[in-house]
């Protein structure tokens, strides 16, 4: 969440000790060691975020394109063997 009520009974420095502050996500530094979150782990750093997004975008309409896929809203059916 955005915000969260400090606590009533003990000090607030000590129920945020393992949280810490960044002036800017985008330069500040880290230890790739230190124990983060595995959410950190999907945040990268893009040279050039516009040309990064037109080939992902790319990409997955050639996905799309493809005869060997399925589209939103195809049926399918099953057939499990050997369980």
């Amino acid at each position: 969440p955005d915000e969260m009520d400090t606590p009533e009974d003990g000090p607030a420095r000590e129920r945020f000790a393992k949280y810490r502050g960044l002036k800017s996500f985008r330069t500040s530094t880290w230890d790739p060691h230190e124990s983060l979150p595995r959410e950190y782990a999907r945040v990268f750093a893009f040279t050039n975020f516009k040309r990064t997004m037109k080939a992902a975008v790319a990409g997955q309409l050639a996905l799309e394109e493809r005869t060997d896929s399925l589209r939103v809203g195809q049926y399918v059916r099953l057939a499990v063997r050997g369980v």
